[in-house]
This record gives structure tokens, C-alpha cells and sequence, in this order.
């Protein structure tokens, strides 16, 4: 009987961690503005909210966007400073980085851009990987193509 007991209770421990593992990696395919808020909640990442829903987040000092577009298929990751860069170092970055583009916008300010694309279907993990390369390359972005203009 006591056998019987802790066989049943290491399978209903198994189904749970199975159920927990499984609910951990959901699909998502869209997202919205309050699903990816309690993601940058849950990893601890300093944000607001702007007027048009948009999440601004505060990067060491600095502010990026993430913006969900109106299909809620994809999150880009923005950045974009009011300075002069050259051209040659926008160039660099693009020719030796991969997962983010960087440009001089209509007003020749340096951009930087990250897309993570949830059509198929994406795991939570992948959001959360997403965001850690968003950060870490906006880190790196600003040394190697500001560098000098702060």
C-alpha cells in the first residue's frame, strides 16, 4: 500500500512537472502590449508606457522602443539618437553584425532596428532571448557607432 502511494505520487509529480514544462512553452504567434509588458516585468527591465502604447525602455540611461505593430505578428526593437554619425560606421556595423540593421533615418539620426517575428509561432524563452540580444546589441551599438559623440 505505502508503494502504491509513492508510485502514484511521483507519476501525479511527473504529469505536473509535465503540465508546468508545457504551459512554459506555449506558442505564441501574436503578442500584445500587456503580454509583453509582464514578460519585461518578470525579467526585471525598466519601462513606461507612451500615449500610443508603445513600451519605452530605459536601456543605462537611455531610451528604445519596442513597438508592436497593428497585425501583432512581431516586435521591433528601436533605437535612434539627434546626432551626427558617419556613414562609415553605420557601414561597419551592418557589414559585421547579424540580427539588427542600423541606418541614418530621413534625418541623417543614427538608427538601429531588431525584429523578432512571431509568425509560426515563438516560445516565451525566444521573447525573453529576444529582448537580452536587444539590449546587449544597443549597448554594443552605441560604443562602436556613437562612439566619441556622447
Amino acid at each position: 500500500m505505502k508503494n502504491r502511494f509513492f508510485t502514484m505520487l511521483a507519476a501525479l509529480a511527473l504529469l505536473l512537472g509535465m503540465a508546468g514544462t508545457a504551459q512554459a512553452q506555449a506558442v505564441v504567434s501574436k503578442t500584445s502590449t500587456a503580454q509583453l509588458e509582464s514578460i519585461m516585468k518578470q525579467e526585471g527591465y525598466s519601462y513606461t508606457v507612451d500615449k500610443d502604447g508603445d513600451l519605452v525602455w530605459k536601456i543605462d540611461g537611455y531610451s528604445a522602443l519596442l513597438l508592436i505593430p497593428k497585425d501583432k505578428e512581431s516586435i521591433l526593437f528601436r533605437a535612434s539618437f539627434d546626432r551626427n554619425v558617419p556613414l562609415s560606421r553605420i557601414n561597419s556595423w551592418n557589414r559585421t553584425k547579424k540580427y539588427s540593421r542600423s541606418y541614418l533615418d530621413d534625418e541623417n539620426d543614427p538608427v538601429l532596428e531588431l525584429d523578432l517575428d512571431l509568425e509560426g509561432g515563438v516560445t516565451q524563452a525566444r521573447i525573453v532571448s529576444f529582448l537580452k540580444t536587444s539590449n546587449i546589441s544597443f549597448s554594443v551599438w552605441r560604443n562602436e557607432v556613437l562612439v566619441g559623440d556622447e
